[in-house]
């Protein structure tokens, strides 16, 4: 059985309802990211994942004011990522936050 990838994916978002921001929130939290900004969460979880943040993501933003990025990174794209005054890290790799 072959393994499924991991894949890296940062959600920025800007979402002016409280209970909607709220909602996505969880929602990211739940499917394994973790909030590195105000409004941006970032992970490492397997590459199947990244269709159910999306569905999620359009699910619970219907406002048309509401914006939301689903940007999942290739490796190189990764291993470029310059950190700057991080206090946090991502298990899967140092200083993984932009």
């Amino acid at each position: 059985m072959t393994a499924v990838p991991d894949v890296v994916v940062m959600v920025l978002y800007d979402i002016s309802d409280d209970r909607t921001r709220l909602k996505l929130i969880e929602h990211l939290e739940y499917l394994g990211l973790n909030r590195i900004q105000f409004s941006v969460f970032q992970g490492t979880v397997p590459k199947a994942r990244v269709p159910q943040i999306v569905a999620g993501s359009r699910a619970i933003c219907t406002d048309r004011q509401d914006r939301v990025l689903v940007v999942p990174l290739c490796a190189s794209c990764v291993r470029r990522i310059v950190s700057i005054h991080n206090d946090r890290e991502d298990p899967g790799r140092d200083g993984l936050v932009v």
